[in-house]
């Protein structure tokens, strides 16, 4: 789960400057948090590691201006084996100008 959305792009959740990312894995002991840029064969980048499930596994990402991504997590239990969640498409134009 992803907030705050500010909309639906197509399969895409368009994004703010900043977004967080909630994952809630039963029996898990550490969730990771990946992303690679869409369309460019890239392998996904480690973003961030969370080891406290009390509050259910976040992470906040201060989103690029310009990006279209895919960001996954992979939830590891006792025993170090994974689970990965599926690829969720997120984009976000550049910051409006006031005035």
């Amino acid at each position: 789960m992803v907030s705050p959305v500010l909309e639906q792009a197509g399969s895409f959740n368009v994004l703010d400057a900043s977004a967080t990312f909630t994952v809630k894995a039963k029996y898990a002991v550490k969730v990771e948090f990946y992303w690679a840029p869409t369309g460019t064969g890239q392998e996904g980048q480690l973003m961030h590691t969370d080891t406290t499930a009390g509050d259910g596994f976040t992470w906040t990402w201060t989103v690029p201006e310009f990006t279209m991504a895919h960001v996954w997590a992979k939830a590891y239990n006792k025993k170090s084996e994974s689970v990965q969640s599926d690829l969720m498409g997120v984009y976000r134009e550049a910051a409006s100008s006031g005035g």
